[in-house]
């Protein structure tokens, strides 16, 4: 079974994600407890004809120098067939041969949509429970409120939803559909969370990544 790492941009394997977060975290430190740099995750996903490609990011950026974001990522891909099962790949493992041929199952459009959404946000709320358990008692930050509902965050990432609070003129942001549930699922687990257009852990670094 091979572990799915995470990679710097020029494709460098990273075999600890943590130390490699608090290495960064330290460096960047200015004085105080508390790190100034903010530990963003994104996910974003693209559909291609037999599978979606997905694309995780851990970005960190430093607020009190404001010189520009440094990020590493994770890609996983996923037959449709097994997205119109409402199943979904190990973020951590390759651990088995997907089958990419075209499997018929009859599954609307739009629910085929909103299954790849959602893993966006399954993937996220993982990763990010996982970091904010391993990153406990090493790095410390201050979080404001969430802007969606006021609840103060105290877990330690902080989550990039690529999710559009507008649906549209013609309703064509489907991403609005989820949006709620998923914003409101993330500040009662604890996290500070951001969507369009301030996301851009996800609609940025992961856009391109998943292509």
């Amino acid at each position: 079974m091979k572990e799915n790492l995470f990679k710097k941009v020029g494709g460098e394997k990273i075999q600890s994600i943590v130390d490699y977060i608090l290495d960064f975290a330290k460096k960047e430190k200015h004085g105080t407890m508390y790190s100034n740099v903010q530990v963003c995750l994104g996910c974003d996903s693209q559909a291609k004809r037999r599978s979606v490609n997905y694309a995780i990011t851990i970005v960190m950026y430093d607020d009190f120098k404001h010189n520009g974001a440094h990020y590493v990522y994770k890609r996983i891909r996923i037959p449709k067939s097994m997205l119109r099962r409402r199943e979904r790949v190990s973020q951590w493992y390759f651990d088995r041969k997907e089958d990419f041929t075209d499997e018929m199952i009859d599954m609307p459009l739009n629910d085929l949509i909103i299954n790849r959404l959602w893993n966006e946000v399954e993937y996220l709320m993982e990763l990010g429970l996982w970091l904010d358990e391993e990153l406990k008692g090493k790095y410390h930050i201050k979080h404001e409120k969430n802007a969606y509902d006021e609840t103060q965050p105290y877990r330690l990432p902080i989550i990039h939803l690529d999710f559009n609070p507008n649906e549209g003129d013609k309703k064509q942001n489907k991403s609005n559909k989820l949006y709620y549930s998923a914003m409101g699922m993330f500040t009662g687990m604890g996290f500070k969370v951001v969507g369009k257009p301030h996301a851009y852990a996800s609609s940025s670094a992961a856009d391109l990544l998943c292509k």
